[in-house]
């Protein structure tokens, strides 16, 4: 893989973080793990969020959020279905795709494919696996709207940040 994703430096250690091309700082911090950032530009028509979190100060995970503004009940599956045309351009065939639909699906009557969608009702992911990185797209969607969320996480990392989140979650218990 000649670029890393989204042009992160992955495997540097982080005191500071800068602030991504295109981005302005939203939330966070990097020794609290997570920082948010909000796109100043549209991409592929819709509004962007960058969120990164980060495990001993190198980053584990980043997410790329499209939407609600820019992806709608009427082209969500349009924008998701060019969103996984790149990816796969970009690394390879995917390895999964998967459909989940609530039963009570059936007894909807609905206008746009995506309805049920920005309902929360119907889900679609699809997975790539590289060498180094477990990439998720995925179309989901809440009561403000339809999103395109695209996951990469560092494969040996994402065990270790899972330890982590348990050994934190039982302290607090």
């Amino acid at each position: 893989m000649a670029q890393s994703p989204l042009g992160l430096e992955w495997e540097k250690i982080h005191r500071v973080y800068h602030t991504p091309e295109n981005f302005k700082y939203y939330s966070g911090d990097v020794a609290y793990g997570e920082l948010a950032f909000v796109g100043t530009d549209r991409f592929l028509g819709a509004e962007t969020e960058l969120q990164i979190f980060f495990l001993k100060n190198k980053i584990s995970r980043a997410i790329l959020i499209l939407g609600p503004s820019g992806v709608d009940t009427c082209d969500c599956l349009k924008k998701y279905r060019s969103i996984v045309k790149f990816l796969t351009k970009k690394y390879g065939p995917y390895r999964h795709k998967n459909l989940i639909k609530d039963p009570i699906i059936s007894e909807l009557v609905y206008v746009s494919s995506c309805y049920p969608i920005k309902l929360g009702m119907m889900s679609l992911e699809t997975i790539w696996l590289t060498n180094k990185f477990k990439i998720s797209s995925n179309l989901i969607g809440d009561d403000e709207g339809v999103y395109i969320e695209i996951e990469y996480s560092v494969l040996l990392r994402s065990g270790e940040e899972s330890k982590v989140n348990t050994r934190k979650v039982l302290k607090r218990l």
